[in-house]
């Protein structure tokens, strides 16, 4: 490993989008080192075994189960504390249920699959300690939503 870079495994059972995480790692994020991907929940703990992170990029609907990324999140949190970074990275734009979730399981932020997608900023806050990061796309749902909430308990008074 290179001096002052930060170990990253990347979590993603579909082989184009680990692929695509992966270079921007690698052109966009000179900070980072990938030291593994994982298609699968068994191929993760094995890995992170072996070579413990600094982050953890996670696909939070890995194996079509969003559960299963609840549950790794939750896990890394209970094995390894804040030692290690765990940045949800996931296609659940309208599942704000799942959100709250994953927050609640110990994620950092959370990057939707869209939009920018991975930004070396988001990336940086996370190594920094910032908790409840959240990407562009992401924010805009959060406010859209906040207005509506908003608007609707006026309506209520």
């Amino acid at each position: 490993m290179e001096s002052g870079k930060f170990k990253v495994i990347i979590v993603e059972d579909v082989k184009l989008e680990l692929k695509g995480t992966t270079e921007i790692f690698r052109h966009e994020i000179p900070d980072a080192e990938v030291i593994g991907t994982a298609m699968t929940e068994k191929e993760f703990w094995q890995l992170i075994e072996i070579q413990q992170p600094d982050m953890v990029l996670l696909d939070l609907g890995l194996g079509g189960s969003t559960t299963v990324g609840v549950d790794i999140c939750r896990n890394i949190r209970k094995r390894y504390r804040d030692k290690v970074r765990v940045l949800i990275f996931t296609g659940e734009i309208l599942n704000e249920k799942l959100w709250v979730d994953v927050l609640e399981a110990g994620a950092d932020g959370i990057i939707l699959k869209a939009g920018e997608l991975l930004t070396k900023t988001d990336v940086q806050a996370v190594m920094e300690g910032k908790k409840l990061v959240f990407n562009y796309p992401l924010l805009e749902k959060i406010v859209e939503r906040f207005k509506k909430s908003v608007i609707n308990d006026a309506r209520k008074q």
